[in-house]
């Protein structure tokens, strides 16, 4: 999934259920989990090499601008998903800043740490929460990018039609 879907799945369901932050937090990361069990289609950031064997064993390039090019799209792709997430559930619901930014960060966290992962394969922690992350993550993938990205627009709006008739 792409971090705007995590992000604007993850806002959803806090702004449904009114919560605190910490179960905001603690929903927005199971829901990470759920919707990765889901076929779906991912990009590769430009400074992953990926390996055709494993594609849960990618490796990092050193080119620095290949990296930076790569901050730049997660970073264009996360701030997506906070301005739909706001501009759906924000204007309406009653989520507090502090909500609305755990609900995003626990949405993509274990995105986060796969990248730190791929970083640092030998650490411990790293290995147990890869493990987590690969156990629910869907064996299928959508290849055709633009079918990836239209499933990807069709699943925020089943989410969200789910979540409005929950509200």
């Amino acid at each position: 999934m792409t971090l705007a879907t995590h992000s604007i799945v993850g806002l959803g369901l806090s702004s449904a259920f009114s919560l605190a932050p910490l179960p905001a937090f603690g929903l927005s990361l199971f829901s990470h989990y759920f919707l990765d069990m889901i076929p779906h289609w991912d990009y590769t950031p430009p400074f992953l090499i990926k390996d055709k064997e494993n594609k849960f064993n990618h490796r990092l390039q050193t080119n620095p601008r290949l990296f930076y090019l790569s901050l730049l799209m997660c970073g264009a792709d996360l701030l997506l998903g906070a301005v739909i997430g706001w501009l759906i559930f924000y204007s309406w619901s009653n989520l507090t800043p502090i909500v609305f930014i755990s609900s995003i960060a626990a949405s993509v966290l274990p995105d986060f740490l796969q990248g730190l992962y791929i970083k640092f394969p030998h650490v411990r922690m790293l290995i147990v929460i890869q493990n987590i992350h690969n156990f629910f993550h869907s064996r299928f993938e959508i290849s055709n990018s633009i079918l990836g990205i239209v499933y990807q627009i069709l699943l925020v709006g089943i989410f969200t039609s789910i979540i409005f008739i929950i509200k």
